[in-house]
């Protein structure tokens, strides 16, 4: 995850469910970017909210997610070469994307 033009402090609502590691924070309590993990193997169907909050002007970002089974993913590239040109899409067992 990936928020510019400051520097985060990352947090998850459900640390337990969904944990958060920012990265590059050998030197700093903050960076624009962040590594989520799942730690658990099931649906878990409320929402988790993610946030970024912006050490120098105090904004904070947030992101709504929830945890779902995965039934399908499908990757198209327009480049038979470029795995980056294209899209992903990944659908849950009644083929809604998420």
């Amino acid at each position: 995850m990936i928020a510019q033009n400051g520097c985060y402090e990352w947090a998850s609502t459900k640390p337990d469910i969904l944990s958060i590691k920012q990265a590059n924070t050998t030197i700093k309590t903050c960076s624009e970017s962040a590594t989520l993990q799942v730690k658990t193997k099931s649906p878990f169907q409320n929402i988790i909210w993610i946030t970024a909050k912006d050490k120098v002007t105090g904004e904070i970002l947030k992101c709504e997610t929830q945890i779902s089974l995965v039934h399908s993913l499908e990757i198209n590239t327009e480049l038979p070469d470029v795995v980056d040109v294209g899209s992903i899409r990944v659908l849950r067992a009644m083929g809604k994307d998420f």
